[in-house]
C-alpha cells in the first residue's frame, strides 16, 4: 500500500514569513521573494499617483489653481496626506480591495453564494468576479491554501485550485491566482504561481493542467493569463533572493 504523505503544519507569521513543520527557521514568502527581485517602475508609478492626487484636489475644489504657484512641495504633500491621496494610501486601498474580492471568492467557493451588498468602491471588481464565475463555472477543490517547499525553502498562499465546467479552459484542472491590479504583470505573477505549483507537487499533490492568473478590472472586465513560465523561472529569482540576503548579512 502506498504511503500517504501528510502536509506539514504551516503558519503565516506577522512579518509574512511562514513557520513550516520540519524546518527550523521561518521561510520567506513567494510574494516577498518576487518583490525583492523583480524590477518595478515604482518611481514612475509614484509620480503618477502624485499627479492624480493633485488633479483630484483641483477637481474637488480642495485647492485652487492659483495656490499651486505658491505652495511648496512639502505643503502639497501635506495636503495629499490630509486627503489620503498619497502612495501609501493608494497601497492601503489596493490591499483592502484585494482582501474584499478574495473574501467574496472564498465565500462563493464554500457556500455557492455571493453577497447581496458590495461596497461601491469594489463594485466593478465584484462585477468582474461574478462574470468570471458565471462564464467558467469553476468547481473549487482547494481555496486559500498555504503551501511550502522544504527542498527549496520558501512558502506562500495561493487562492484556489479548481476544475472548469465551462469557458475557454473547460475540463481543465487549474491553480488560480486572482488579481485586482491594472494588468497581468507576467514577470511577477507567472513565476509566483509556478512556485506554488512546485511546492504542491513536492507535498504529494497532483500536478495541475495549467496555472492561471485572473485579472479583475474596476470596469467589470476580466482577463485571464495562463502561465508560460516554469519553476526554473522562479528558481532564478529565488537564487537571486538568497544572494541578496547573504550580501546583506555580510555588510552588517
Amino acid at each position: 500500500m502506498d504511503e500517504v504523505q501528510l502536509r506539514p503544519k504551516i503558519e503565516r507569521l506577522e512579518d509574512w514569513t511562514y513557520k513550516v513543520e520540519g524546518h527550523p527557521n521561518p521561510l520567506p514568502s513567494v510574494t516577498n521573494i518576487i518583490k525583492a527581485t523583480v524590477p518595478k517602475e515604482l518611481a514612475w508609478w509614484g509620480m503618477t499617483v502624485g499627479c492624480d492626487g493633485v488633479a483630484t484636489l483641483l477637481q474637488s475644489g480642495e485647492i485652487g489653481p492659483h495656490r499651486l504657484t505658491t505652495w511648496t512641495g512639502k505643503e502639497l504633500t501635506a495636503k495629499l496626506t490630509e486627503n489620503k491621496l498619497t502612495v501609501n494610501h493608494t497601497l492601503t486601498k489596493a490591499g483592502a480591495r484585494g482582501s474584499a474580492i478574495h473574501d467574496m471568492l472564498d465565500n462563493y467557493g464554500k457556500t455557492g453564494n455571493l453577497p447581496d451588498d458590495v461596497d461601491e468602491a469594489y463594485a466593478g471588481y465584484a462585477a468582474a468576479l461574478v462574470k468570471w464565475l458565471m462564464a467558467n463555472r469553476p468547481e473549487f477543490k482547494q481555496q486559500e491554501t498555504m503551501t511550502a517547499s522544504l527542498e527549496y525553502e520558501y512558502a506562500g498562499t495561493f487562492d484556489a485550485k479548481c476544475v472548469f465546467h465551462d469557458g475557454k479552459y473547460k475540463g481543465k484542472y487549474a491553480l488560480v491566482d486572482l488579481k485586482t491590479s491594472k494588468q497581468i504583470y507576467k514577470d511577477q505573477y507567472f513565476p509566483q504561481i509556478e512556485a506554488y505549483e512546485q511546492a504542491e507537487v513536492e507535498l504529494g499533490e497532483s500536478p495541475t493542467d495549467l496555472r492561471l492568473v485572473v485579472q479583475l478590472g474596476s470596469d467589470g472586465k476580466v482577463k485571464m493569463g495562463a502561465s508560460t513560465d516554469t519553476f526554473q523561472d522562479f528558481k532564478v529569482l529565488l537564487d537571486h533572493y538568497h544572494s541578496i540576503q547573504r550580501r546583506k548579512y555580510k555588510r552588517m
